[in-house]
């Protein structure tokens, strides 16, 4: 697979009824979730309109109402209901001769998407990517080269789902393409993997170990083991005391210490516990920096910066109370 691409820039396409469509998609009734309640009504505001304006050999008004359809839906990721959109935006597209072209703003974040990507160094420049690239394709999600990059990009940073949906829509924008077999067979691999990387494959007891920046050799917490819960997409850690540890740490105390979710290979700590900011570590100063589960699922690697530890939260051989370190802890699944 090839490692950008640019596609060609074609006529515009009439936008006229984005406002009426971006209206009508927020006028839906109540719904228990509110971000299904605006897809659902973005899509029932702009099918009628796309399929009357299909329907009068007006096509690139129909693109207008399935863009503006996009643009309605909620920010963070692609549904599978904002996905069937994009799709009909695709297919619309594909039908019009001369091929829609570029609005300015898409193709200025395409172009920094493409600038930020080939220099990237480290994953938050991916990362910046990424939101340019979806951004662009908010504006014009009928662009099949972004959502090829998208995916790719999206791969890098070990997002197989949101890899295998950017690259679905790219073989739908691409049907004639040579590559698209070998897209397919990526595709294939990216669900296998996001099928792999579920909340609920971490769940259980695991042992824990703890590293300073400047040691070699990993420490042992011998008072006691880690047990992962899965609550929704959230990851609830506990440590389990098996030995008494000094004053404030009994047998049998139980320590809610982090609570974090999983996003493919990658762990992000999910709120704050105890009042103690996003990092969601219950030690005081403390910021979860990244998380990685390894790919066999048998290990998870935090690293963990500005922690002040309180001892009666400490594993007495590891650590003095009140230090200020960063730490890299490894949690294995105990046997």
């Amino acid at each position: 697979m090839r490692f950008f691409r640019r596609g060609r820039m074609g006529r515009p396409v009439v936008l006229a009824a984005l406002i009426l469509v971006a209206g009508c998609a927020g006028s839906g009734g109540t719904h228990d979730d509110p971000e299904a309640a605006r897809e659902e009504a973005a899509r029932a505001a702009a099918a009628p309109h796309a399929a009357r304006a299909e329907g009068a050999g007006s096509p690139r008004e129909a693109l207008g109402h399935w863009v503006a359809a996009v643009q309605a839906m909620p920010e963070g990721g692609v549904t599978a209901e904002e996905f069937r959109i994009r799709r009909k935006a695709i297919e619309v597209a594909g039908g019009l001769d001369p091929a829609p072209a570029l609005p300015e703003e898409a193709e200025a974040a395409f172009n920094r998407a493409e600038l930020l990507a080939r220099e990237a160094k480290n994953e938050v420049t991916w990362e910046r990517a990424a939101r340019e690239y979806e951004k662009g394709l908010r504006i014009a999600p009928w662009w099949g080269t972004a959502y090829y990059n998208l995916g790719l990009l999206n791969d890098s940073m070990n997002r197989y789902g949101a890899a295998a949906a950017a690259l679905r829509l790219w073989v739908a924008s691409s049907p004639g393409d040579p590559e698209v077999a070998v897209v397919k067979k990526k595709i294939a691999e990216l669900e296998i993997k996001q099928t792999r990387f579920s909340p609920e494959g971490l769940a259980g007891k695991w042992t824990m170990q703890v590293r300073r920046p400047y040691d070699t050799n990993w420490t042992q917490a011998t008072t006691g083991y880690v047990r992962v819960e899965v609550s929704g997409k959230r990851l609830l850690l506990t440590f389990v005391r098996t030995e008494d540890a000094g004053k404030y740490a009994k047998r049998g105390d139980e320590q809610r210490f982090a609570t974090l979710i999983l996003e493919n290979s990658r762990l992000r700590a999910h709120c704050a516990l105890h009042g103690h900011g996003c990092g969601a570590i219950a030690w005081e100063q403390t910021d979860l920096d990244y998380g990685i589960v390894s790919e066999d699922f048998n290990a998870m690697t935090l690293h963990i910066k500005g922690m002040r530890f309180h001892g009666k939260l400490a594993a007495k051989e590891l650590l003095s109370p009140e230090e200020n370190f960063n730490r890299t802890i490894l949690l294995s699944r105990a046997p």
